[in-house]
C-alpha cells in the first residue's frame, strides 16, 4: 500500500512541476513581472502579502507574520496573510499513519494559489520556506513566485540549513522527485532579499550570496509587545517555597534541558526548588526536584513565563545553536524574570552578565552560576527592571518599527530595478 501511495504522489507530483515549470517559462518571457508592476501603478499604500509557513496561534507565525502586519498596517500598508493549513488540518495531515502524502499535496495546491496571488502585491514576504517539509522539484515554487512578483523577501530567525542536516544525501526516491539536500542554502543563493534574526543569520546569508548589498538585508530580532507580558514581583513571592526555575520552547527543543538537569539535581540538595516547563508536550526526568509541565499557548504564555523566578536558556555551542536568536531570554526580560543563558552567539548580545541577566560560558559552570544567582535573590527585582529596559529599547515591536517598515518600503518600490537571478 505505501508503494503505491508514494506512486500515486509522484504522478501527481510531477504534473504539478511539469505545469508550474511551464508556466513559469511563459511568465519569464511575457515579463508578467513588468506588466504587474505597470498595472499596479503607484498606489497610496502598498499591498504586502505574508506567506506563512504556520498557522495562526503558533508562535512562529505570530511573533513574525500577524504582529509585523499589524505594525505595517500602522505604517501606512495594507497587509494580507496567507497559510497553508489551520491547525487541525496540519496535524493531521502531518501526523497520519503512513507518508504524509495528503499534507504535502494539499501544501502544494494551495502554495500555487498564493503564488498567483504575489503579482496584486507590491511586496511579498516568505517565512521560512514555501513548501515545508517538502524539498523536491528543484526550488521551483521559488523560482515560480519570483518569475510572478521580484519584490520578495525570505523572513527566517533560525539556522534551517543546520537544523534540516543539510546537505543530506538524496535516495532514489529523491533523485526521482529531483530532491535538492540543500534546499534551504540553495534559497539563500536565489532570494533578492532577507529579514533575519540576528547578525550571526546575516553573516550565513552573505556567505552564501555575496552579491547581496547592504539594504538587501534587514536584521530584526524576533520581537515582543511588552504589553502582553505582565510584570514579575519578587517582592510578593515567599522565600519559603524555594525558587522556580523555568523554561519555554517548542517540543523539538525540550532535550536542551538535559543540559542543565544535573546542575539542578546538585542545587536541589541544598535549596529548595522547582523547574517549570512551558511547551507543547510534557517534560518527564527522573529528578528529586519537582518538575510542573504547563501547556504553552500564545495567549496564556505571558501569565505561565510569571510562574517562573529565573528563566533557563541552555545551548550546546554547535552549528544549530548558534543560529538560534535568544528568544527565549528575551520572553523572560520582557516580564523582567531574571534569565540564565549559554553564552552562544545572540545571547551574548542580549545579556550582560550581572547587570540584566547571567551567562554560563562553559557547560559544567551550570551549578557555579545557579549558585551565583541565588546569593543575589535580593537584586532579583533590580536586575529584572534593567532586563526590561533592555528588551524596551532593543526588541520591542515599538523599538523597530522605523527599521522594519522602511525596509519593506524599499522592498515595494524596487520594482523592475530589482537584481534578476
Amino acid at each position: 500500500m505505501r508503494f503505491i501511495t508514494l506512486g500515486v504522489y509522484m504522478v501527481i507530483f510531477w504534473v504539478a512541476f511539469c505545469l508550474v515549470r511551464a508556466f513559469t517559462i511563459v511568465v519569464l518571457v511575457l515579463r508578467v513581472d513588468r506588466v504587474a508592476l505597470a498595472l499596479r501603478g503607484k498606489r497610496r499604500r502598498p499591498r504586502v502579502l505574508y506567506l506563512a509557513a504556520f498557522f495562526p496561534g503558533n508562535a512562529g507565525y505570530e511573533g513574525r507574520v500577524r504582529s509585523w502586519a499589524q505594525v505595517l498596517r500602522q505604517s501606512g500598508f495594507d497587509t494580507k496573510s496567507r497559510w497553508c493549513l489551520d491547525r487541525q488540518r496540519f496535524e493531521d495531515l502531518l501526523h497520519q499513519s503512513g507518508v504524509v502524502v495528503g499534507f504535502h499535496l494539499a501544501v502544494l495546491i494551495r502554495r500555487i494559489w498564493h503564488c498567483l496571488e504575489a503579482p496584486g502585491f507590491d511586496a511579498v514576504i516568505v517565512r521560512r520556506e514555501l513548501l515545508l517539509f517538502n524539498d523536491y522539484g528543484g526550488l521551483f515554487m521559488e523560482r515560480l513566485l519570483l518569475a510572478l512578483n521580484r519584490n520578495v523577501a525570505l523572513d527566517f530567525d533560525d539556522d534551517i540549513s543546520v537544523a534540516k542536516r543539510e546537505p543530506r544525501p538524496v535516495g532514489g526516491f529523491g533523485r526521482l522527485m529531483l530532491e535538492s539536500g540543500s534546499k534551504f542554502d540553495d534559497c539563500l543563493k536565489v532570494y533578492p532579499r532577507f529579514i533575519v534574526g540576528s547578525s550571526y543569520l546575516e553573516s550565513k546569508v552573505r556567505s552564501r550570496n555575496p552579491v547581496l548589498g547592504s539594504e538587501d538585508i534587514a536584521v530584526v530580532p524576533t520581537c515582543v509587545d511588552a504589553a502582553d507580558y505582565p510584570l514579575k514581583r519578587y517582592a510578593a513571592a515567599s522565600g519559603e517555597r524555594g525558587t522556580a526555575f523555568g523554561w519555554v520552547g517548542s517540543v523539538g527543543n525540550l532535550k536542551q534541558l538535559d543540559l542543565v538537569i544535573p546542575a539542578l539535581e546538585a542545587l536541589s540538595r541544598e535549596h529548595p526548588l522547582k523547574l517549570i516547563v512551558i511547551s507543547g508536550e510534557p517534560f518527564h526526568r527522573n529528578t528529586s526536584f519537582e518538575i510542573v509541565s504547563v501547556p504553552w499557548s500564545y495567549d496564556t504564555q505571558g501569565a505561565s513565563l510569571n510562574l517562573i523566578d529565573v528563566g533557563l536558556m541552555p545551548l550546546c555551542d554547535g552549528p544549530e545553536e548558534r543560529g538560534k536568536c535568544g528568544f527565549k531570554l528575551i520572553q523572560y526580560m520582557t516580564c523582567g524574570i531574571v534569565s540564565i543563558g549559554s553564552a552562544v552567539t545572540t545571547n551574548i548580545e542580549i545579556i550582560e552578565h550581572g547587570l540584566n541577566g547571567f551567562l554560563v560560558w562553559k557547560q559544567g559552570d551550570w551549578e557555579v552560576v545557579f549558585r551565583e544567582v541565588l546569593a543575589q535573590k535580593d537584586r532579583f527585582e533590580e536586575i529584572g527592571r534593567n532586563a526590561r529596559r533592555t528588551v524596551a529599547s532593543r526588541y520591542t515591536f515599538c523599538a523597530n518599527q522605523a527599521r522594519y517598515a522602511e525596509f519593506v518600503k524599499k522592498l515595494c518600490e524596487v520594482g523592475s530595478l530589482g537584481k534578476q537571478r
